[in-house]
């Protein structure tokens, strides 16, 4: 969630007080998004216009988790299925993974 810290405004005929911005902050979407904040006292004159970038980025890197063991030991010559493994992400919610590479279960070894 993002919680703006908002913005004050001073006027020597009004006073002072506190502005909410208009604009809008998608936390769910990465970019930049500019908030403005604006104030225009009891007489109409309007003050220098104010405005906040926020920049939503996506820094928090995916966790992988292996279905089964990370060391198998296998039988030769008989069929090797991997048990795959899934991801999830902050942003980018979850799956599943399809491992690369080959098990050659004629030839002993890793």
């Amino acid at each position: 969630a993002y919680t703006d810290p908002g913005a004050s405004w001073t006027d020597t005929l009004d006073g002072s007080g506190t502005l909410t911005a208009s604009g809008t902050v998608d936390v769910n979407t990465v970019g930049a998004y500019t908030l403005t904040y604006d104030y225009t006292d009891a007489v109409g004159n309007a003050g220098t216009q104010a405005t906040r970038t926020v920049n939503v980025v996506d820094t928090t890197n995916p966790i992988i988790n292996l279905m089964g063991d990370a060391t198998i030991t296998h039988e030769a010559t008989t069929a090797y299925t991997d048990a795959g493994a899934s991801w999830t992400d902050t942003l980018d919610g979850s799956g599943n993974i399809t491992a690369t590479g080959t098990v050659d279960v004629n030839t002993v070894g890793a």
